[in-house]
C-alpha cells in the first residue's frame, strides 16, 4: 500500500476542508461553502478564458449542464406555475430561487472539481473531508478528553455521539467508500480504512443500512448473477428503486399508523411524526400537482413536532413527492434512478453501470429517513462521482490514474 502526496491534489482537499466546515459555516452564512469554492471557480474560468485545455473545459460543463443544470432549471419553472396555482407567498418564491441556486452552483462546483483535477477529483473530497473531520475532532477534544474519547469507541451509540456526529461528512464519505472498493486499486486501501474508522465514529446507522443493502446488491448482481452479463439485471434494481419510492410515499400517507409500528419498531419515531405533521398537505393521487420546491423547509419552522422544533422533515422522498406532485416527483425519481445512470454509461462496461447502481441504492436508503439533497457535500461528492464515471467511465476502474498520467 503506497499514500501518495501531490501538491495540486492536497491543496484542492485543503480547500474542500476549509469549504465544508461546520463550525466556519455556522460562524458566517449559508453561502460560506461556495465563497470558498468561488477560488475554484475562479481558476476554472481563468483557465478557460485564457485557452488553456478549452475544449476539455467547454467539454466538461457541458456535460454538467445536461446532467443538472437543466434538470434544475425546469424544476424551477414548474415550482413558478404551482406558486401561481396555489396564490402562495413570495417567501416561498425566494425559497425556491435560493435552493436552485444551491443546487446550480453545486452542479458548477462538481465542474470545477472534475476539470482540474479530473479523475483525481474523489480523491480530493475524500482527503478534504478526512481533513474536516481530524480538525472537528481536536477542536472537541477538550471537552471529552482521553476517556471520553475512549468510551465513544467502546460504546459509539450511547456516549458522546452528538460530539463526533457529522451527518453531511458520513453520507459523502460512504459514496466514496463504494466507489474506492469498486476500484480495486490497493493505494487505495488507506482511503478506504479511514472512510470507515470515520463513519464508525459518525454512527449513523442509516448510513450503514445502505451500505449493506449495497453490499447484498452487489454479492446478487456480480456473483449469483455473475453470468448474466447484459446490463438489464442493473436496470431491474434501478427501475425497483424508483417504484419503491411511490411505494414508500404510499405507505406513509395510506397507512401511517403502519408506518408509526415500524418507526417504532426501528428506533425513529420521531420520523413518523414528522410525516404526520404534513398529512393535510399533500394527497396520495395522480391529481397531486405538488407545492413546488422548497415548501417543505418554509412550513418545517412552523411545525409543533410532539413539542420540539425540528428544521428539517428528514425524509427526502416524502419532501419530494410533497413539492413536486404526484407525476412530477415521478418524472424526477425516474430520471435521477434510471435516466443518469443510463447517460453516464452509456459507453462503458457494467462495472461503471454496477458503481452507480450501488452509489444510487446507497443514496436511496439514505433519501427514507434523512434530507440529504439538503446537505451540499453529499450532492458535490454525488455529482462528482457521477461526472467522474460519465467522463473517463471504464478508465478509472484501472489502477493507473489519468490525472496522474497527465
Amino acid at each position: 500500500m503506497k499514500i501518495r502526496v501531490n501538491l495540486k491534489t492536497m491543496l484542492g482537499a485543503l480547500l474542500v476542508a476549509i469549504a465544508f466546515s461546520e463550525s466556519l459555516k455556522t460562524e458566517t452564512t449559508w453561502l460560506y461553502p461556495f465563497i470558498v469554492f468561488s477560488l475554484l471557480i475562479f481558476l476554472y474560468a481563468v483557465n478557460i478564458l485564457s485557452g488553456y485545455s478549452i475544449k476539455y473545459g467547454i467539454y466538461i460543463f457541458k456535460k454538467y449542464f445536461f446532467l443538472g443544470i437543466i434538470p434544475y432549471a425546469a424544476i424551477l419553472i414548474y415550482t413558478i406555475i404551482l406558486i401561481q396555482i396555489n396564490h402562495q407567498g413570495m417567501k416561498f418564491v425566494n425559497r425556491a430561487f435560493g435552493s436552485i441556486f444551491i443546487a446550480m452552483m453545486t452542479i458548477v462546483v462538481c465542474a470545477t472539481l472534475v476539470y482540474i483535477f479530473k479523475d483525481r477529483a474523489p480523491d480530493v473530497l475524500c482527503y478534504g473531508f478526512i481533513v474536516n473531520y481530524i480538525v472537528h475532532i481536536m477542536m472537541s477534544f477538550g471537552r471529552i478528553g482521553w476517556q471520553g474519547f475512549i468510551q465513544h469507541i467502546i460504546d459509539p451509540l450511547n456516549t458522546y455521539q452528538p460530539v463526533f456526529e457529522l451527518h453531511s461528512t458520513a453520507f459523502a464519505l460512504n459514496l466514496l467508500l463504494i466507489y474506492y472498493l469498486l476500484r480495486r486499486d490497493r493505494n487505495n486501501l488507506w482511503k478506504i480504512l479511514s472512510c470507515v474508522i470515520i463513519m464508525y465514529l459518525i454512527m449513523k446507522r442509516i448510513s450503514f443500512a445502505g451500505a449493506a443493502l449495497a453490499l447484498i446488491v452487489y454479492f446478487l448482481t456480480d456473483f449469483i448473477l455473475r453470468k448474466w452479463e447484459k446490463p438489464t439485471k442493473y436496470y431491474i434494481v434501478l427501475v425497483t428503486l424508483f417504484f419503491s419510492a411511490y411505494v414508500y410515499v404510499g405507505l406513509i400517507s395510506l397507512y401511517p399508523d403502519l408506518f408509526k409500528l415500524l418507526s417504532i419498531r426501528f428506533g425513529i419515531l420521531n420520523r413518523s411524526l414528522m410525516a404526520d405533521s404534513f398529512l393535510n398537505y399533500y394527497s396520495f393521487d395522480l391529481s397531486y400537482l405538488g407545492k413546488g420546491f422548497g415548501f417543505v423547509s418554509v412550513m418545517m419552522p412552523n411545525m409543533d413536532i410532539a413539542g420540539v422544533m425540528v428544521a428539517a422533515l428528514h425524509n427526502d422522498v416524502l419532501k419530494d413527492f410533497i413539492e413536486e406532485g404526484f407525476i412530477g416527483f415521478g418524472l424526477i425519481y425516474f430520471y435521477i434512478f434510471v435516466k443518469i445512470p443510463k447517460i453516464i454509461t452509456k459507453k462503458n462496461s457494467n462495472r461503471s453501470l454496477c458503481c452507480v447502481t450501488l452509489l444510487l441504492v446507497y443514496t436511496f436508503v439514505t433519501l427514507l429517513t434523512d434530507n440529504v439533497f439538503d446537505y451540499v457535500s453529499f450532492m458535490c461528492t454525488l455529482f462528482t462521482l457521477f461526472g467522474v464515471i460519465h467522463i473517463y467511465g471504464d478508465q478509472i476502474f484501472e489502477q493507473k490514474s489519468i490525472a496522474l498520467s497527465s
